[in-house]
């Protein structure tokens, strides 16, 4: 679903959405501004629609750092070299989706989501796994797909 004014919002379910910028200037989204019910569970970002100003994109962070009870993030086709580090903050994070982008190596800090179950790292360029991923007891789904992975 794709939402373009935060008045569409009001009295809907919002336990699952996709939030998806279908150009380049955010500001024409306004309610990016102001997510910050706690019954949002899950955001997706998509930016395969083209490049998001820095300025942009530090909106969109500070927008989404509120969100504690969030369970499910994606961030896919941005081309981001490193996770990004507000995701820290989705301490109860239970699907994670970082598809399409240039990660090469994951922030020691994810070994914190103690309820991630759902990984999805396919298509970026990981050249292999860390130690620490052992301890996701819940991890049930992993896609590796399409990376440097020997």
């Amino acid at each position: 679903m794709v939402i373009k004014e935060i008045s569409k919002l009001i009295g809907r379910d919002l336990r699952k959405f996709d939030i998806e910028f279908l150009d380049n200037n955010l500001d024409n989204y306004e309610f990016i501004y102001i997510i910050q019910d706690d019954n949002v569970i899950y955001i997706g970002l998509n930016f395969s629609y083209g490049k998001v100003s820095e300025t942009d994109q530090q909106k969109v962070e500070n927008s989404l750092t509120n969100l504690k009870n969030l369970k499910g993030f994606s961030v896919r086709y941005k081309e981001i070299d490193e996770v990004p580090d507000f995701i820290r903050n989705f301490k109860d994070l239970e699907s994670l989706n970082l598809k399409q982008n240039n990660l090469k190596s994951l922030p020691e800090w994810i070994k914190e989501f103690r309820n991630l179950s759902r990984l999805n790292l396919e298509n970026n360029y990981l050249k292999s796994l860390h130690d620490w991923m052992k301890e996701f007891k819940n991890l049930s789904h992993l896609n590796l797909e399409r990376n440097d992975i020997k």
